[in-house]
């Protein structure tokens, strides 16, 4: 691959992750719905092959039902909006499979995923965050409910954006970074900086959905070596490191919640991590005692693609999205698509975690659970980075089941 080439796609898959970036058109016209037509005729004239796995099948059938149910649905209008979104998502994942089956090594599109576009977006994402900070100079209350570049002022407290138009998008973006290098043993200087950046920029969006998901699957990693190591083995330097490292952290903690800067950053996060805001989820219990409830009266088909912000504001009075993928999935395309999409993400799973095998591919199950999680307080059924992620490891997997038949 010449370095042009590598440029070219380092470019392309960078422009997945500018979310904030588009022309609105009657839908958000993103910068990589245009790549995906260059990207896709140029590979096609190489006469590249990709192969169908079990889950692609299962993923077609159930984005073709969901397509279905605007059959159905009050709000057509709406409909036909989602129904252009997942038809060019889908497209997407097409030109992403055929991209890395391009590139082929996977060593390779690892370096152009990670290391060259993911490290132009965390310090592009920082330079607008600071940026953003610099001018919001501490006047929350007057730039209340606005972004600032890289930041946004949620009821008076600042949470990082960067290139995204959410915080919490943020943190799922920032996940497949964090968790690959995370997995990877022999980091360098860079990655490692990398790395530290991408879980400061997690901490800065102040998402409590996207914090508890990357722990909890952390928690979930951890307890899982634990039961199936045979011989449990602890470095001798680690405990004098672990003490080091919290040691370290508790005495900047101290020495900055004496300042007047560290007075405002404890009221802050006392103010959006306490009890009762976690326990009201930030409304999202009602929104999806809504969904349930609308499930309830449409339970086999559901109420239509894409229908559920109208019916949510028409009947509720409530205009905001169901803020769970998951769930949305179900109220809106009833217990058939419901079974469709369960059916998909069980054949996804299964050839993730025969992945484990190899040991190589750790990061790739950790993303995946990670991002599930997220997406339960998320509207993300045609993310970008989603749809990314998803060509990603049907890449992974193939190059996997190739590799078996050559052993064969």
């Amino acid at each position: 691959m010449t370095i042009m080439t590598g440029v070219y796609f380092t470019l392309y898959i960078l422009s997945f992750l500018f979310d904030k970036y588009f022309i609105d058109i009657g839908f958000a016209l993103k910068p990589f719905f245009v790549l995906n037509i260059i990207t896709f005729t140029l590979i096609i004239l190489k006469r590249v092959k990709i192969s169908f796995l079990p889950h692609d099948f299962a993923f077609t059938l159930f984005l073709a039902f969901y397509i279905l149910t605007s059959m159905w649905a009050e709000n057509s209008l709406l409909s036909l909006r989602m129904t252009l979104g997942i038809s060019l998502l889908f497209f997407t994942y097409i030109t992403l499979r055929y991209t890395f089956k391009y590139i082929d090594s996977e060593l390779l599109v690892n370096k152009i995923l990670f290391n060259n576009a993911y490290t132009i977006f965390v310090c592009i994402s920082f330079l607008l965050y600071i940026a953003g900070m610099l001018i919001l100079d501490g006047k929350f209350l007057e730039y209340n409910s606005n972004d600032i570049l890289g930041v946004t002022v949620d009821r008076l407290i600042p949470r990082m954006t960067g290139t995204t138009t959410d915080p919490n998008f943020l943190a799922l973006y920032m996940t497949p970074l964090f968790f690959y290098l995370f997995a990877k043993r022999d980091k360098r200087a860079g990655e490692k900086l990398l790395f530290l950046l991408s879980i400061v920029a997690i901490a800065l969006t102040l998402s409590r959905g996207g914090i508890i998901s990357i722990l909890l699957t952390l928690a979930l990693y951890k307890i899982s070596k634990v039961l199936t190591a045979s011989k449990i083995t602890i470095p001798r330097n680690l405990i004098a490191k672990s003490i080091f490292i919290i040691g370290t952290a508790l005495v900047l903690f101290l020495i900055l919640m004496k300042t007047s800067i560290g007075n405002e950053i404890e009221h802050m996060l006392l103010k959006r991590f306490n009890l009762f805001s976690l326990q009201r989820a930030s409304g999202r219990f009602n929104i999806w005692r809504n969904g349930f409830l609308l499930f309830q009266e449409n339970p086999l088909l559901g109420i239509g693609i894409y229908n559920f912000i109208y019916y949510n504001s028409t009947l509720f009075g409530d205009y905001h999205y169901m803020h769970n993928t998951h769930l949305e999935v179900l109220v809106e395309s009833g217990i058939v698509g419901f079974s469709l999409y369960v059916i998909f993400h069980l054949m996804l799973l299964y050839s993730i975690y025969k992945l484990q095998r190899t040991r190589r591919h750790v990061h790739v199950f950790l993303i995946y659970v990670s991002m599930q999680l997220q997406m339960t307080s998320l509207s993300a059924i045609i993310n970008p980075v989603w749809i990314l992620f998803l060509a990603y490891t049907s890449f992974v997997i193939e190059k996997e089941l190739k590799k078996e038949k050559r052993r064969v």
